[in-house]
């Protein structure tokens, strides 16, 4: 939002010595852009009438009081003003932005290959089965239209958890997505499977759950040159009450929860894609709901809605 604020056009962004470090230098008389960097923790004293003091402009009898333990001591997460400067506000060439940009494994904002959507989508598959976490996205669609109707309308997939076995982990998707929609459905599954499953110590609201699943997800598409477009932001939104919903004192951990789970999976798609290309192969399972006891809980908290 700072960037936003200060340069709207703004792409790719770089403080000076990182620029340097690239042989690019920033072009003179560019103003920079102010931005919060990365936490640092701040060593303050409480003194006694309740105000914080950092420890280095506390004085020498303060910081004895502090080691003898007459004045509590505190540790708060510092975000210390950082400045970046634009792509644009330095001298480098059209023939270095390739190296500059983000390294994605696939741009499908620009390439719609049939190809190498599916690679993407097989190669998600492929970490879901990694995470031993089964993916049926044929013959499921009666499952998930049993589902109760909400404002979201239709699930377009869900995960689910067997009850007498916690180890069988399942992940539905309706048959009839486009292949983008496709993929990003299944990264918002897949974000549930890691991070939602019953052996998760973390008992989130639904609301939470489906805020952290549906970022993780935007991130993954994003990644590959997906545009999830508004609908994803407008799930964020009603989910999370336009944040309000975590609006609690892990929010921070919420947040880098999602994050970790979303770079997990760009991570792996790297690793796994060049430029679109890597063969995937994979067979057809049949899913038998009459075999699975199905966590009610687990169910309706992991769906993807329209």
């Amino acid at each position: 939002m700072l960037i936003q604020l200060q340069k709207p056009d703004a792409t790719l962004l770089k403080g000076y010595k990182q620029w340097s470090a690239d042989g690019i230098q920033v072009n003179k008389g560019e103003t920079g852009i102010k931005i919060f960097g990365a936490p640092v923790d701040l060593k303050t004293i409480i003194d006694t009438n309740g105000e914080r003091i950092r420890w280095a402009n506390a004085t020498p009898e303060q910081k004895n009081q502090a080691n003898t333990k007459q004045l509590p001591v505190q540790t708060v997460k510092h975000y210390p003003v950082e400045t970046v400067f634009d792509v644009r506000q330095t001298n480098a060439t059209t023939k270095q932005l390739p190296e500059l940009l983000p390294n994605r494994p696939i741009d499908l904002a620009t390439d719609k290959s049939p190809i190498h959507l599916d690679n993407a989508y097989k190669t998600l598959l492929k970490y879901a089965e990694a995470m031993k976490v089964t993916v049926y996205d044929q013959g499921v669609d009666d499952q998930l239209a049993k589902r109760p109707m909400t404002w979201q309308g239709q699930a377009k997939g869900a995960f689910l958890q067997s009850q007498s076995d916690p180890t069988k982990k399942y992940i539905l998707l309706r048959s009839d997505l486009t292949p983008t929609d496709k993929i990003h459905t299944l990264a918002h599954e897949v974000a549930h499977a890691k991070l939602h499953s019953a052996q998760s110590k973390d008992k989130w609201t639904t609301a939470i759950k489906e805020t952290q699943a549906e970022l993780s997800s935007y991130v993954i598409s994003k990644n590959l040159g997906i545009d999830p477009g508004q609908q994803s932001i407008a799930y964020i939104d009603n989910w999370s009450k336009k944040l309000k919903a975590l609006d609690v004192p892990q929010t921070g951990k919420i947040l880098n929860q999602a994050l970790q789970a979303s770079t997990d999976v760009t991570q792996y798609l790297s690793s796994n894609l060049e430029k679109g290309e890597k063969k995937q192969v994979t067979t057809k399972k049949v899913f038998k709901p009459d075999k699975l006891a199905v966590v009610e809980q687990n169910f309706q908290s992991t769906q993807r809605h329209r």
